[in-house]
């Protein structure tokens, strides 16, 4: 699957639109600290799978 697909697919998932809606809601200082989070878990996730 490429990865443009992957994002269409990723944008028709319910729960993970919504995630995304009220993050991009939140204070611009919140969403930093989650997206710095978010992004260093999916780091250690792609990391164990090597």
């Amino acid at each position: 699957m490429c990865r443009e697909t992957e994002d269409r697919e990723l944008l028709k998932d319910p729960s993970m639109l919504k995630r995304l809606n009220d993050i991009a809601k939140f204070p611009e200082q919140d969403k930093a600290c989650i997206l710095y989070v978010l992004d260093a878990m999916i780091n250690n996730v792609k990391l164990k799978a090597i």
